[in-house]
């Protein structure tokens, strides 16, 4: 059981030596120069998070350039469609009147020459609201 418990920890200690970049001896020459290694990568490390927040400040300023000629783009098609839009509505708007006056003057016509007839659709038009509104569920 001893030569067991020997062998185990024996493992978990060469175990807990091992490292990414290779085993680590014991020596003090080989922790200075992992010391120096880590150093090293540390300053690496560093540098590569340097550029990269140099990298995204700059990608920041092109997408804000990027939207403010969106935006001005935007505009410019705005001020067009809106230079257009009051004279179209105007049309439409004239266009729409003639059409209820003729529908008026027709409406008029028909109901002079059959006024009984006209009286009749308007009552039934009525009922049928009526019924449609007074249902209760």
């Amino acid at each position: 059981m001893t030569q067991i418990a020997g062998y185990f920890r024996g493992t978990v200690l060469g175990c807990l030596k091992f490292r990414t970049r290779g085993i680590v001896m014991l020596g003090s020459e080989s922790r200075t120069k992992s010391r120096s290694t880590r150093e090293t990568a540390g300053e690496d490390l560093m540098k590569e998070f340097q550029q990269l927040r140099a990298d995204v400040t700059s990608l920041a300023e092109s997408l804000q350039r990027y939207g403010a000629l969106q935006a001005e783009d935007l505009a410019t098609r705005a001020k067009a469609v809106t230079g257009e839009a009051p004279d179209e509505a105007l049309r439409t708007i004239q266009e729409i009147r003639q059409r209820m006056e003729a529908l008026q003057k027709g409406l008029e016509g028909d109901v002079r020459a059959h006024p009984l007839a006209s009286l009749a659709g308007v009552l039934c038009l009525g009922v049928l609201v009526g019924l449609l509104f007074s249902r209760r569920n």
